[in-house]
């Protein structure tokens, strides 16, 4: 299985699909979505919220990939920051 970064998954998945996904459809500049600019924050920090866990999941189940959980930020049973993600 590939070991991927936030930003080669985000890249291999489309980031402005990523983007419609999560924040709706948008014509014009792409660098004016709403949302553009997050996607590229959380590509660059290498951690995923958990709370697009579902989005980001459906887009990889359509591209054939499994989902790489360990770059979400989920938390812990205990509360602690799961794995590299931690804050």
């Amino acid at each position: 299985m590939q070991r991927w970064t936030v930003r080669e998954l985000f890249d291999h998945l489309g980031r402005p699909r990523v983007r419609e996904a999560l924040f709706g459809p948008f014509e014009g500049n792409e660098s004016e979505a709403k949302g553009f600019k997050t996607v590229a924050l959380y590509a660059a920090k290498g951690a995923i919220p958990a709370a697009w866990f579902e989005v980001i999941d459906r887009l990889c189940k359509e591209e054939g990939i499994q989902t790489p959980r360990y770059l979400f930020s989920f938390k812990r049973p205990d509360g602690s920051a799961d794995g590299r993600n931690a804050a």
